[in-house]
């Protein structure tokens, strides 16, 4: 028999999770996940989401709120044996004996991405625990604009896309939909323009602030105005989201509060050093970020072990799992895995696509839970939920996901695991088009094995 806990979690809190006993689910938590060691485990954490809306009658525009709470998930699949040899070899086998359910085979004759069902079956192939991230929080305005002269039920429409916390500094997307030979134009509030269908725009201070968009289309003149307030972030303070890969780092200072733009300044060691991915020896390390801001120099510092690069054997495993569970996942979605009711025959889904900077952001959550002993969507060395890893990668995106695990020894299992829980599954048959996997594995680690799947859509 296996065992799952179920915790909640959501965007503000750390994860959570309980012990219960062999056979049973445990009732959830809000305390932090300090369980003793388990094998097989996944984690999954939905996140708030709020949709903020305007339209315009005549030149008035009306607000309206839309509010959706998501929920968080943790299971927790597979108690460690009472005891546990630091023998590798011996460590492996003892999660390979938790793991007892099959891969869902899809109908026969089913293939996904040129791979069948047989193969990925779990012949011999064990499955463990699941584990995901719900949409990040995001918010999305539409109004539509109205023309000067009158209006009109086909005049363009303008939407607003931004953090849904909506605190300082934030920065906002506008894009307007034109035909080919519309125009817009912005003017924000301290005398600063900007044309084109989509611009971008940092608010740095708090306060109600007033956008208006100028459009033209079909040689018609159309005004709009959008009302925007941005909430204050709180005290000015440094940040950091450490992308950890093994033998590597990259740095980002996003997620600092600071009230006016700024440059970041870094040191690692004791010196100076750059945001850029440079090689890092096996160790523990300190970061500190530096800022100057309004309020006066704000510093921070982060402590954080990191491993040696991978040897070529190393490599080509890592590379070879993560391909695989890429291709598991794609498979599921071409087959129509019905999430509700745990058997193929739904919709169809295409194939999500590897993305680069998404990677970055699932390597930097393996890396870093098996390197620094945690198991949690937020990072216990700089304190990064999901979102902010994703962004500070350089992936914009619209919604965002993130499915961890932690035990498995195969892609089989995880894949299998993460298609049978109710919070991880509906990530991977999600409306996403792109993708990042990363598998770590360290030894003398917790769980040994760490997987990461991170899902975006721009």
């Amino acid at each position: 028999m296996r065992r799952t806990d179920a915790g909640s979690a959501n965007a503000g809190s750390g994860d959570k999770s309980s012990a219960g006993g062999a056979g049973q689910t445990s009732q959830p938590t809000r305390r932090s996940e300090r369980a003793a060691p388990l094998v097989g485990r996944l984690h999954p954490m939905n996140r708030v989401r709020r949709m903020t809306g305007f339209k315009v009658t005549g030149f008035k525009v009306t607000m309206f709120v839309a509010a959706g709470l998501g929920t968080g998930l943790l299971m927790a699949c597979a108690p460690a044996p009472a005891a546990r040899t630091a023998d590798p070899a011996s460590a492996t086998q003892a999660r390979s004996r938790q793991a007892v359910a099959q891969l869902p085979a899809p109908p026969s004759g089913n293939t996904a991405s040129g791979n069948t069902a047989s193969g990925n079956t779990a012949s011999g192939n064990t499955a463990s625990g699941p584990a995901p991230t719900g949409p990040a929080a995001r918010s999305t305005v539409a109004l539509a604009a109205t023309p000067v002269t009158s209006v009109d039920a086909a005049s363009p429409r303008v939407s607003l896309r931004a953090d849904s916390a909506m605190t300082a500094p934030l920065l906002a997307t506008f894009t307007a939909s034109l035909p080919a030979d519309g125009t817009a134009s912005w003017q924000f509030q301290g005398g600063e323009t900007a044309t084109g269908a989509s611009v971008s725009h940092v608010f740095y201070q708090p306060g109600r602030y007033s956008v208006q968009a100028t459009l033209t289309a079909g040689g018609r003149s159309y005004l709009a105005t959008l009302p925007l307030e941005v909430k204050s972030g709180g005290p000015e303070q440094a940040a950091a989201v450490l992308l950890q890969d093994s033998g590597s780092l990259a740095l980002s200072a996003l997620g600092s509060v600071v009230y006016a733009p700024y440059t970041p300044s870094f040191m690692l060691g004791g010196r100076a050093t750059t945001p850029q991915r440079q090689p890092l020896q096996a160790g523990t390390h300190t970061v500190q970020v530096g800022i100057d801001a309004p309020s006066g120099t704000l510093t921070r510092s982060y402590t954080f072990r990191s491993g040696a690069a991978l040897s070529e054997a190393e490599l080509a495993r890592r590379q070879e799992y993560e391909a695989d569970v890429l291709r598991l996942t794609n498979a599921a979605r071409a087959a129509g895995w019905d999430c509700r009711r745990q058997a193929y025959g739904g919709v169809a889904l295409p194939p999500l696509k590897s993305d680069a900077q998404l990677t970055v952001a699932a390597r930097a959550q393996s890396v870093g839970m098996a390197l620094n002993g945690y198991f949690a969507h937020r990072s216990a060395t700089d304190g990064s939920l999901p979102d902010a890893r994703i962004r500070a990668s350089g992936y914009r995106p619209a919604s965002d996901a993130e499915n961890i695990a932690a035990g498995q020894p195969t892609p089989e299992s995880v894949v299998s695991a993460w298609l049978k829980s109710p919070g991880h599954c509906p990530n991977i048959m999600g409306n996403y088009d792109d993708i990042g996997v990363a598998y770590a594995r360290q030894d003398g680690s917790p769980y040994g094995d760490y997987w990461t799947q991170v899902f975006g859509r721009k």
